[in-house]
């Protein structure tokens, strides 16, 4: 089975790498799925640029501008963490930030076919060798 590189560093990873999947609507009403891989270092830094996850979920979380419906997109994240719960992502944009950054939702990933489900358990690992945990993510 070949190795997975990861979104960011384009570098092979041997182990399990984090997944994140994104789904957003265009208003326009166009959806769009994406997922993207990360090892321990680019996970964890590309993480820490998502910006405030709370606040009011009508205001745009990179320019904080209030933004209705049609405007608005929001992106829903799901994040998986080998041996960690699922994490649940929505982040509000206003249509004109969303369109500046949608490439850092896009990068290194692939696009998914509408209603796409991926799944699969994650075999166990002792916890001295998890590099998920050497970060501070622990199960």
């Amino acid at each position: 089975m070949p190795k997975q590189s990861c979104a960011l560093c384009n570098e092979p990873y041997p182990r399990q790498m984090a997944s994140v999947y994104w789904r957003w609507t265009w208003p326009s009403g166009d959806q769009r799925g994406w997922v993207q891989k990360f090892d321990p270092v680019c996970g964890n830094s590309f993480f820490s640029t998502l910006g405030p996850q709370a606040g009011d979920e009508n205001t745009c979380i990179l320019c904080g501008q209030h933004v209705d419906y049609p405007n608005m997109i929001t992106l829903h994240g799901y994040v998986y963490i080998p041996r960690r719960d699922r994490i649940d992502l929505e982040l509000p944009h206003c249509e004109e930030c969303f369109m500046k950054n949608e490439t850092k939702y896009t990068q290194g990933g692939r696009r998914l076919a509408e209603r796409q489900v991926e799944g699969g358990g994650a075999p166990t690992l002792n916890p001295a060798d998890d590099p998920w945990a050497a970060i501070g993510l622990h199960p």
